[in-house]
């Protein structure tokens, strides 16, 4: 929601001391200079991945961890982490990434294959029918080259640096601030290994990188990309019978032939399978890299419920060719400053599916957003954030619309162009004008219901042009369940402190904020609604209802409260109690783009 706040009411939220600077890295955040709350993140973040997602013992997180029994038994204490208080699923998620955390071999047979696997190359993504379920993507797992088998992503033949007596250093995923995962590997002669897998909604989107620091042109670059199938139910058989093979793309059906797992990657060398892991495999061929230079590739995962996989296959290599793609360049400015301003960019070609912009800036952020109406699909949002910086489309000929938006003060554009082929593609090129300018009429806007992690909010925001945000950081949708320990609370995010985030002069975060939106009493289905408190400073660890001792806190706190869905029990009987304290959502996270 935006709400307009002026002077004197933003007063007394916004004027506090600027403590703590929410800084945004190359594919990661820190806060501060506190290593103590960096590895107490650190640690939550892998116990939570092996509890609630990777259902871990607690021998098995011992092995990932290295740490004895009772340090683990501490941990899942003091982080309050367990089986029976994993979050639910998100309504409408993109598919759902984790690196995969070690511990747990990968593989059911030919373990001689795989000694001592790195978990640095390794991504478990969870199947949408069974959270549960995941297939584990090795990328790579092997490069063969000129040189010999130039990187292994486990032991059990030499490569060119043990034959050496080198031991290449495991390493972990970074993640990024929009929520994909990426890999760097620096091989001593000076090769360098990129990997990024960004997930979207129905499908997950890979690239590798290659760039040669070596003083000789690299041939014959042949690499292995597995995915292994162990921890997806129903696809544990070791054969290739349940397999399908095609050109580019590499298939594997479950033991009811309904729910398919499919790979793929461009220009592609062969694709396989190994029955006694078991596994899936689509190996790229990285052409020719002279010193100096890059080459990339690019690959496809998706998940398919149905008995028609080959009309599936064919609606992949219909729309999915990397290789055809252009690169188009653009960027969009303020008119009368004419300086880079981060902006919202939607992109829908003439299929109507829509496409996500990238930075072309190394310090550039570029962040994706996809959500479709649950209850109508006509409604939805697919844009991308993005920072002061140009910006960069991979696509194929043909013809595109583009939407460009800032906020309610600058005007729209609404624009088309046509990528031709040829490798000549002109630059895209906006003046964005305001209209209005709120800050120096001393009025600030506000979200004040935001879901969504405090590390993209800086991009968001500033795309956006919001000056204050208040994250739902703590909510609960349980009567049960106390605000603090909600059952969708965000715990990276709860570890801040009640301080403000200054983002730059005009935008900030701040980052204590509760819903109750409470759809259960105990174990029965009942809605009472939604409340929401603003800009207080410590977690209520209260359960609601009862209702009174959440106003008593909140007043205590200097919080202001919210009532949202008007038709809602909570919005017939708070007012009475709420006074003079209460607020209203005159416009709510429910109202969508549509026809």
């Amino acid at each position: 929601m935006i709400t307009v706040l002026g002077p004197s009411r933003c007063s007394s939220i916004c004027v506090l001391a600027v403590a703590i600077a929410l800084v945004v890295g190359a594919g990661h955040w820190v806060l501060g200079d506190d290593p103590a709350l960096a590895s107490r993140l650190e640690l939550a973040r892998w116990i939570e991945n092996m509890i609630w997602h990777h259902q871990f013992s607690l021998e098995e997180v011992q092995q990932a961890t290295g740490l004895s029994a009772d340090e683990v038994k501490s941990a899942l204490d003091e982080l309050d982490i367990s089986a029976a208080n994993r979050p639910p699923l998100p309504v409408d998620p993109v598919i759902q990434v984790l690196p995969y955390p070690g511990g747990r071999h990968p593989r059911i047979g030919f373990l001689e294959g795989a000694i001592d696997p790195m978990r640095g190359t390794k991504l478990s993504v969870f199947t949408p029918w069974d959270p549960a379920s995941y297939v584990v993507l090795d990328v790579p797992e092997a490069l063969w080259s000129n040189l010999g088998l130039t990187f292994l992503a486990h032991t059990h033949i030499d490569t060119v640096w043990t034959k050496q007596g080198i031991k290449l250093k495991d390493q972990d995923w970074i993640r990024g601030v929009g929520g994909d995962f990426r890999s760097r590997w620096l091989l001593p002669n000076g090769i360098e290994i990129q990997v990024t897998a960004t997930p979207h909604r129905g499908f997950l989107q890979l690239r590798m990188k290659l760039t040669n620091g070596t003083s000789e042109t690299l041939t014959d670059l042949r690499v292995q990309m597995c995915a292994m199938l162990k921890g997806a139910k129903g696809f544990e058989g070791q054969t290739n019978e349940n397999k399908v093979f095609r050109e580019h793309l590499a298939a594997c059906c479950d033991d009811q032939g309904k729910r398919w797992i499919i790979l793929g990657w461009q220009p592609i060398h062969r694709t396989w399978g190994n029955p006694p892991c078991p596994c899936l495999h689509a190996d790229p061929k990285i052409p020719d890299c002279p010193p100096g230079e890059t080459r990339s590739i690019d690959g496809w995962f998706s998940f398919y419920e149905g008995t028609d996989i080959e009309s599936e296959l064919d609606r992949i290599e219909s729309s999915w060719k990397p290789m055809e793609e252009k690169t188009i360049l653009g960027e969009v400015r303020d008119i009368e400053s004419g300086e880079l301003i981060p902006c919202r960019l939607y992109v829908r070609g003439k299929d109507e599916r829509w496409r996500f912009a990238t930075t072309a800036a190394t310090d550039g952020r570029a962040i994706s957003y996809e959500k479709r109406n649950w209850i109508n699909p006509r409604s939805e949002e697919f844009h991308t954030s993005l920072s002061p910086h140009p910006f960069q489309l991979r696509l194929c000929p043909g013809e595109y619309t583009i939407r460009i938006e800032r906020g309610k003060e600058y005007l729209p554009i609404d624009s088309s162009f046509t990528v031709e082929e040829g490798n000549d593609q002109p630059k895209l090129s906006f003046l964005m004008r305001r209209w209005i300018n709120m800050k120096q009429l001393r009025w600030y806007c506000a979200d004040t219901h935001v879901h969504r992690p405090i590390r993209e909010l800086p991009i968001a925001m500033l795309a956006d042009d919001v000056n204050l945000a208040f994250p739902m950081v703590y909510w609960t949708t349980r009567s049960d369940r106390t605000a603090e320990a909600g059952d969708r609370t965000n715990r990276e995010d709860a570890e801040l402190p009640a301080q403000i985030i200054r983002i730059d002069d005009h935008h900030w975060i701040w980052p204590k904020n509760t819903e109750w939106e409470i759809f259960s009493m105990g174990s029965q289905r009942h809605t009472l609604g939604a409340v929401l408190a603003l800009n207080h400073n410590s977690p209520f660890e209260l359960a609601i209802p009862p209702v009174r001792p959440i106003l008593d806190q909140a007043k205590r706190e200097g919080a202001i409260l919210e009532i949202e869905k008007h038709d809602w029990p909570f919005s017939m009987m708070l007012p009475s109690l709420l006074g003079d304290s209460v607020s209203y959502e005159l416009a709510n996270n429910h109202m969508w783009r549509t026809e």
